[in-house]
């Protein structure tokens, strides 16, 4: 394969992938992203036996929101950012996953075992 052709193939994959993100992007009711609102759900999901999950996250930020919050039973700080996230020392962002559930799957494993090393 020439070059030309690899980067047309990469130009075509890259859009494909863009165009998973979009819908993602898209702000809600409450200025939150669809992507915020399912790491918010998973994370969830992820912490059902902790009752005090929602007690330790707050929304903050003006012009783009973002949430921020505690792992419960844990030192461990997270954000949720319009297409990224953090956690811990670790940043996920948008560009090095092919889709936001690959990121959000990231997110939560790390979640997840950061709160069976908290137990």
């Amino acid at each position: 394969m020439g070059l030309l052709q690899w980067l047309k193939n990469r130009k075509e994959r890259t859009d494909r992938e863009d165009a998973g993100w979009d819908i993602y992007e898209h702000k809600t009711d409450n200025e939150l992203t669809i992507f915020q609102k399912h790491c918010l759900m998973r994370l969830a999901w992820a912490c059902v036996d902790y009752s005090d999950l929602i007690k330790e996250q707050r929304i903050e930020g003006s012009s783009e929101k973002y949430i921020v919050g505690t792992l419960p039973n844990s030192i461990v700080k997270y954000w949720i950012y319009k297409d990224s996230a953090e956690i811990g020392d670790r940043v996920l962002e948008r560009w090095d996953y092919r889709k936001p559930q690959d990121l959000i799957e990231e997110f939560i494993s790390i979640a997840t075992k950061s709160l069976h090393s908290a137990d």
